[in-house]
């Protein structure tokens, strides 16, 4: 995450990071009647330190402060430290989860199943960017990966990739390209587009445009010739 930090600083001409700035945390999730519970106020609190912090030196008290409720309260929804720090993840990577399956849930052609999923992907991860930068630093981890639950949240986003792929493929739409290695660079294309935006501050008209280019070059590269 570092590295790509500098890359994009160096490359845009600018030193900083493109967390220099106070903000408020991402937006929490609201329940059925339009509220925001009070978990859910945790989680988003909890993920703005979480993003800007090393896991260790954020406390129990830091959060409660952010979340400006009683420490008490706070380990009424959660055990530990760590319980609540995965619990971030698992929130936000079923809802991720979800609203994929929702977007995919009527089979098109591969490339507007491929366009929606960059596309949704790119959009969940600019609306909670506490989120994807807590997930970029915790990705690969011995923690992530003891925790099978968020693991498998992993596995079952790459899968649903992997499944429109391999489509593509069969039906003559997309080059034969090796599967994992087609999967990781698209993922990665799509990070290095949510930490390009993240850093630029671009404006919803200026993410949409984004999104679109993304896909624009996906495409031209993958389509059979």
């Amino acid at each position: 995450m570092r590295f790509l930090r500098k890359y994009v600083g160096a490359r845009m001409g600018k030193t900083e990071s493109i967390r220099t700035t106070p903000r408020t945390p991402d937006e929490p999730e609201p329940t059925a009647n339009g509220s925001v519970s009070k978990r859910e106020r945790i989680l988003s609190a909890a993920c703005l330190l979480f993003s800007q912090r090393d896991f260790h030196t954020v406390s129990v008290d830091d959060v409660a402060r952010q979340a400006d409720i009683a420490k008490g309260t706070l380990y009424n929804y959660f055990e530990s430290k760590e319980a609540l720090y995965l619990a971030i993840i698992e929130t936000r990577m079923e809802h991720l989860i979800s609203l994929l399956h929702q977007r995919l849930s009527e089979r098109h052609d591969p490339l507007e199943d491929l366009r929606r999923f960059l596309i949704h992907l790119y959009r969940f991860m600019t609306k909670y960017p506490d989120f994807f930068i807590v997930w970029k630093k915790e990705e690969g981890t011995e923690r992530l990966a003891r925790e099978s639950r968020g693991r498998r949240m992993h596995d079952e986003l790459v899968a649903m990739l992997h499944t429109i792929l391999c489509r593509g493929v069969e039906e003559g739409v997309f080059c034969p390209v090796p599967r994992d290695l087609l999967t990781g660079l698209l993922l990665g294309i799509v990070d290095a587009a949510v930490y390009r935006t993240l850093y630029l501050s671009l404006s919803p008209q200026e993410q949409e445009k984004e999104s679109d280019e993304i896909f624009d070059f996906v495409v031209h590269g993958l389509k059979a010739r």
